[in-house]
């Protein structure tokens, strides 16, 4: 659950997109939503990986801001935010007890400055951080992550339309990994690697996401290459059915062409 905090925040909470510089005003823009959306249950029908069929659910304000995910583990995470409703707080609890939460700080163009991750892992009160770092066209620079006394450092570099074009990741140790974005008329292209990590050398990792005319997603595929045999493992996730709003209701993903999960989502609105 702790990792799932620390994805959603790196994902959502800088002042711009993964992709322009754009101010993006609430959660449901960022997770490509149309309409206004009061609740999202998502509910796995097939599941040929471990037999389970899990749900999760999304609650959403007026404003379009998360207030409240949960899930069948009965794992609650809830969201404050302060006037301007930039989210300052993010607290998550496993069955009523609370396990960690998440402080946010804006600077003055209210983009999130900076975020402290605190945890417990057995008796040990954790605390990790990020730090962003913006240039003078506000865009993300730098993203300056702190955990377990470590500090890893990605910079950023943009195109002419100040779409991303390049992440490099350094770590403590020395090794490097790289995010490279290539953009097409209906496709986003990344490629990570490392030239540095003994580990990850010979490894590639892929994904093609494609949108339709609309700007909707319809398609992620991810391709695994490992290994100096080069060997290719791939996941692909196709957006099969879509409501009146354009949202998407149903998805299956294959691993290796064979399917392996089928997703549906009930979409609520406000009135």
């Amino acid at each position: 659950m702790k990792l799932f905090i620390v994805i959603l925040l790196i994902n959502f909470t800088s002042c711009q997109s993964q992709n322009d510089i754009i101010k993006i005003e609430n959660d449901l823009e960022r997770l490509k939503l149309k309409g206004e959306v009061k609740k999202i249950t998502s509910t796995i029908l097939k599941n040929n990986i471990d037999g389970t069929n899990t749900f999760d659910s999304y609650n959403f304000n007026k404003k379009g801001d998360i207030l409240r995910k949960s899930n069948d583990l009965k794992y609650i995470e809830d969201y404050y935010y302060n006037g301007d409703h930039n989210k300052i707080k993010v607290t998550g609890s496993l069955r009523g007890t609370v396990d960690c939460d998440t402080i946010f700080f804006y600077n003055g163009n209210n983009c999130i400055k900076k975020y402290i991750y605190s945890f417990k892992k057995g008796k040990l009160n954790l605390r990790d951080s990020l730090l962003y770092v913006y240039d003078s066209k506000n865009r993300i620079n730098q993203e300056k992550f702190y955990a377990k006394g470590k500090l890893d450092i990605t910079s950023f570099e943009y195109n002419n339309q100040n779409l991303i074009v390049k992440k490099t990741t350094e770590t403590i140790e020395g090794r490097i990994f790289y995010e490279i974005f290539k953009y097409n008329k209906n496709s986003i292209k990344k490629e990570y690697f490392s030239k540095t990590d003994p580990r990850r050398i010979n490894n590639k990792r892929i994904i093609v996401n494609t949108f339709n005319k609309n700007g909707l997603i319809i398609s992620i595929e991810k391709t695994f290459i490992e290994g100096k045999s080069k060997s290719k493992k791939s996941v692909i996730i196709n957006y099969l059915d879509f409501d009146d709003l354009g949202n998407w209701i149903k998805c299956s993903t294959t691993y290796d062409s064979e399917l392996q999960l089928i997703k549906e989502r009930k979409i609520e609105y406000f009135d």
